[in-house]
């Protein structure tokens, strides 16, 4: 667990989150679109259905790229997202 004490760990980490709370962001608005003429009812449940559906995504998209990076790294190929070539 020494990564932890990388800055460029933290580094990265960050640079993670900043681009996913501004995908979340982009998320809200188009949602917020998708919905702006159903009446008050079916509004609350397309923003919650909407936001379901990215979070969703979000996560079985992580998951993959869980996966691919593992086999990769399984089999001693760089992953594409490793730096190394």
């Amino acid at each position: 667990m020494s990564f932890l004490l990388d800055p460029e760990f933290w580094a990265r980490l960050l640079g993670i989150v900043l681009i996913d709370i501004s995908l979340a962001g982009d998320n809200a608005l188009v949602i917020a679109l998708a919905v702006r003429d159903l009446p008050a009812r079916q509004q609350l449940v397309g923003r919650l259905w909407g936001t379901l559906g990215a979070v969703g995504l979000r996560v079985i998209f992580i998951a993959v790229e869980l996966v691919v990076h593992a086999v990769l790294h399984a089999r001693g190929r760089p992953s594409f997202f490793s730096g190394r070539s």
